[in-house]
């Protein structure tokens, strides 16, 4: 196993892992993207909540792993019930065959996201900081969370 994917398994399963606060609280989702195809996620809320136009805004800090490759995202959102909206940075590592990008390529970046209920949309724009090929990496995702 590549030194990547043993990192980014490592983070997914330690955030699953940690303990909850009385003010953290863990999720986890499934999603279909680009550049990591099927990948799962798991994420922790830390610290308090602060109010932004009468929805809780969150710090999150949350791992990804899929068949293209994986995501460490640290940001704040909102979601939850109801319309949500989140802000993420994100260090993206891609391995095996991943969608629309090249494999083995390390990109710093930001996600934007919005969400329905359980049902989250991301975007996202890369710039590769590691690695041969496109300088710039775009991402989309579609995903469920619970």
């Amino acid at each position: 196993m590549s030194r990547s994917l043993l990192f980014a398994v490592l983070t997914t399963l330690s955030l699953a892992a940690l303990p909850q606060k009385s003010q953290g609280e863990a999720y986890f989702s499934l999603n279909l993207s680009s550049p990591l195809l099927l990948s799962g996620s798991a994420g922790l809320y830390v610290g308090g909540d602060t109010e932004l136009g009468g929805k809780p805004l969150r710090a999150t800090f949350e791992g990804e792993v899929g068949i293209g490759g994986g995501k460490i995202l640290a940001g704040f959102d909102t979601i939850g019930s109801g319309f949500g909206y989140g802000l993420k940075g994100s260090l993206l590592r891609t391995w095996f065959e991943p969608v629309g990008a090249d494999r083995n390529n390390t990109y710093l970046g930001m996600e934007l996201q919005g969400s329905l209920a359980p049902f989250i949309v991301s975007l996202g724009g890369y710039r590769r900081i590691e690695g041969d090929g496109d300088g710039w990496l775009g991402t989309l995702s579609l995903g469920f969370r619970f």
